[in-house]
């Protein structure tokens, strides 16, 4: 019977999880949900606040879940994290997380379950936690009611696929009259090479490079601020460099500016060089794959964006043929997809020289055309072929298998 008893307390908690977890973004439910009254007692005497405190309680859980670096894609625990973070913090449909997590429905429900088991083990133990304590951390001061704000903003309605390089064109324009009326010359480096979006929230992400270059600007008298955009392993780095700094070095990283930074997974640095007073800030891009399009159909390439634009694949497209060559080479895309009926040269050639090239090795490559010639695209070096016209679906099933594949290798 103590048995029973224990698994039915279980299943209840698991069911009042589910049900919170739910209505994650409902603050009227949530405020009264039974979860939120043991959880947080001390606010029952506002909804709103309880509402939010129990949101942040169950993302913050799921997101403590996430597993360490350099765990293997493969592992169950990356399956348990993404389950929760893509079907309530990201609100997908059942339908759309099983393909995401590439698990039939029976499959699915078994790690669901798990996924709730670990994340109730988890609150539990933050309950007993609070038993002992019976008080809740309050914030306090301007930095701690930027903190609740940033949470308070921090939902997955607000992150979307986002151009970097645009939002700082932006902000840098806000700021042009302030520069000239210092006597502070903007100088806006573009990029080598066009550069993927990165999954954030613009809107925080404005607010950081307001703070950045205001900052900046605030202890500069003349002089130059150079701003340049760059890509590494790490991520996409904005670098920041003054020359004509007047006040200490300390106060272009303040606290707010590394709240703001820390609310989109960004790291801040900054340090004094040949050049001046040089800020930078690297934006994550991990977990997202890049494919290359080289089609000249310009059309093709904002399709297949939509397509991708809530997966895991970030894609560049270039209509033409030498300046695809020359972007494999320098961005070194995970799956080239290659169109062969193109002005001046031809997807065959385009194919032959990417797979004679030395450095290129580890790419895969699809041939996409009207003209169905699988055979001659595989006996090339192609990876795959697909016949145009393609609908999202046969595009996210050849990307999916061409990942388990690399991940395979």
């Amino acid at each position: 019977m103590k048995d029973l008893d224990v698994r039915e307390e279980q299943d209840g908690l698991l069911e009042e999880l589910r049900d919170a977890l739910r209505h994650l973004y409902d603050n009227a439910y949530l405020a009264d949900h039974p979860l939120a009254a043991r959880l947080f007692p001390d606010l029952s005497s506002n909804g709103f606040s309880r509402s939010k405190a129990l949101r942040m309680w169950l993302i913050d859980g799921i997101e403590s879940l996430r597993p360490e670096a350099g765990t293997p894609q493969c592992a169950d625990s990356w399956r348990i994290y993404h389950i929760l973070q893509r079907r309530y913090i990201e609100s997908n449909s059942t339908a759309e997380v099983m393909l995401r997590v590439n698990l039939g429905h029976s499959q699915y429900h078994v790690y669901h379950r798990e996924a709730l088991e670990r994340l109730g083990q988890l609150l539990e133990r933050r309950r007993e936690s609070l038993a002992e304590n019976r008080t809740l951390a309050t914030f306090s001061g301007k930095n701690s009611l930027l903190r609740e704000e940033l949470r308070h903003l921090r939902t997955p309605q607000g992150w979307g696929d986002v151009q970097v390089g645009r939002v700082l064109d932006g902000v840098l324009a806000m700021f042009s009259p302030l520069a000239t009326d210092k006597g502070v010359t903007l100088d806006r480096r573009q990029p080598d090479v066009p550069l993927p979006s990165i999954r954030t929230d613009p809107l925080i992400l404005r607010q950081l490079l307001i703070q950045v270059v205001g900052n900046l600007l605030r202890t500069m008298c003349g002089g130059t601020l150079r701003i340049a955009e760059s890509i590494a392993e790490e991520g996409e780095i904005v670098r920041l460099y003054a020359q004509g700094v007047l006040a200490p070095s300390g106060a272009i990283l303040d606290i707010p500016t590394r709240e703001l930074a820390l609310a989109l997974g960004a790291k801040v640095d900054q340090l004094v060089g040949d050049e001046g007073l040089a800020v930078s800030a690297i934006f994550p891009i991990e977990r997202r794959k890049l494919a290359l399009l080289i089609d000249n159909d310009r059309d093709l390439g904002q399709l297949f964006q939509r397509y991708l634009a809530q997966y895991d694949w970030n894609l560049v497209a270039v209509q033409d043929p030498d300046e695809g060559l020359r972007l494999a080479e320098n961005l070194r895309p995970d799956v080239v997809i290659l169109d062969v009926i193109m002005p001046q040269r031809d997807g065959w050639d385009v194919l032959s020289a990417l797979r004679a090239h030395p450095g290129l090795g580890h790419m895969a490559i699809v041939v996409c055309s009207v003209l169905e010639q699988p055979e001659l695209a595989l006996s090339l070096g192609a990876d795959m072929f697909l016949a145009k016209p393609v609908d999202q679906f046969t595009l996210l099933r050849a990307l999916r298998r061409l990942e388990a594949a690399m991940n395979e290798g």
